[in-house]
């Protein structure tokens, strides 16, 4: 119990400080955390210095038992002495009877809320993450689910204790009702005990409901829920195997020791510092255009500009890219590929008329055999340019213009416009 409440005091305290130094923190997570910690050291030392107080069992049962084995007298005071004693060591063992009840519920709640906190602690991995995620991708469907399914479930209940209720046990009132068909959800029966005493049109009234219950309950919407669940299950499989920076979780356990002791021994600055140098630099830097691929990338002189003063060693930058080249390979461009993307960028902007003259004879060269084969003797193409305005929109339109002269004993000009 000292560990317990020293090591939840310890973590209270880290906690507190990271929501003071850290403004954008889940502050969600933060503040349960912070209720389960408190709840840990504050229930840890009420249970130390009440379990000092009590009496030890084996005491009591000894009291217990001398009050009977040593009495020597025979008058009237002497058995009221003894009764006051006998109920007396009684009302101490119900006293602490009560008092480990009382801590067992109490545990119990301190135990659940550390269930619940160990729950949120899956979201650190994406693999781990898998039954919060899930949660939360079905909540909107769950809600609407559960809000029908509660519905129907009631009016079934209300519906077999107004009609069957006087005959048939299991339905006698309406939370009896809900309470067999709470077991008939798991399928401990589905023909109740008194049905067979049923007579005339009451036959008829039981198995409408019963059907109803089938259908609508156990086929129907019991097998929605499990088509929620699977399809916010498949949405975040889906979304865990594109993230290429994940591995297996013990791998990643491992991984966050030894980066732990690489930043010691290679004297790299903390993750914390390079993560706010980054997310600065990110935050002043303007949005990268699409079309530009090298305002996408970062070059090795742009994370030495931006990073501390401790990583501005060469040597020092060279280890920590290269280990974490290692780690996320796809998140790292070659030297050529850098090279070649900043290279074609900088020729576009050098000749971007003649970036698009080639691509005009590209798509001519694609387009003259497909129209000369749909309409033979096709000429062209003429490119033609239009800027059309509407409202507060500009819409700019090429078009590429065949031409196919007058063909015998067709009724057309002497030229038609085959294609725009």
């Amino acid at each position: 119990l000292i560990i317990s409440a020293i090591g939840s005091f310890v973590g209270l305290s880290m906690n507190l400080w990271q929501m003071w130094t850290d403004r954008h923190c889940d502050w969600g997570f933060a503040c349960y955390e912070l209720l389960s910690r408190a709840v840990m050291c504050v229930y840890s030392l009420v249970l130390q210095v009440t379990w000092q107080k009590q009496i030890p069992m084996a005491e009591e049962y000894d009291h217990l038992l001398h009050q009977i084995l040593d009495f020597h007298g025979h008058g009237h005071a002497e058995w009221e002495n003894l009764v006051q004693g006998y109920f007396d060591a009684k009302a101490l063992v119900y006293h602490e009877t009560r008092w480990l009840m009382m801590h067992r519920i109490a545990i119990y709640i301190v135990l659940y809320v550390q269930f619940l906190q160990l729950v949120m602690y899956f979201d650190s991995h994406p693999r781990m993450a898998m039954l919060t995620s899930t949660l939360k991708k079905s909540l909107d469907n769950m809600f609407h689910f559960f809000f029908l399914f509660l519905l129907i479930f009631a009016m079934l209940g209300f519906t077999a204790s107004w009609m069957l209720g006087g005959d048939v046990t299991a339905f006698a009132t309406v939370g009896i009702a809900l309470g067999s068909q709470t077991k008939m959800l798991f399928g401990e029966w589905i023909y109740a005990d008194n049905a067979d005493d049923l007579t005339g049109v009451m036959v008829a009234m039981y198995w409408i409901y019963a059907l109803t219950f089938m259908l609508l309950l156990l086929y129907t919407l019991l097998n929605f829920f499990l088509a929620i669940v699977v399809d916010a299950f498949v949405q975040v499989k889906t979304h865990i195997a594109v993230q290429t920076f994940e591995q297996n979780v013990c791998l990643d356990i491992f991984d966050l020791l030894r980066s732990g002791v690489q930043y010691r021994s290679r004297s790299w600055p903390a993750r914390s510092t390079l993560l706010k140098a980054i997310d600065d630099a990110i935050e002043n830097t303007p949005p990268p255009d699409p079309e530009d691929a090298e305002d996408r990338i970062w070059t090795v002189q742009k994370l030495h500009g931006v990073l501390p003063d401790a990583m501005k060693d060469p040597a020092r930058l060279a280890s920590f890219l290269h280990s974490y080249s290692l780690k996320c390979p796809h998140t790292f461009v070659c030297c050529e590929l850098a090279l070649s993307a900043e290279g074609a960028c900088q020729g576009a902007r050098a000749s971007q008329h003649d970036c698009i003259e080639l691509a005009f004879v590209q798509a001519g060269a694609v387009l003259k055999p497909l129209m000369r084969e749909a309409f033979p003797g096709a000429t062209g193409p003429e490119w033609s340019y239009e800027r059309i305005q509407c409202g507060d929109q500009v819409m700019h339109r090429v078009s590429a213009n065949f031409m196919r002269e007058k063909t015998k004993g067709a009724d057309l000009s002497p030229s038609e416009q085959v294609l725009r």
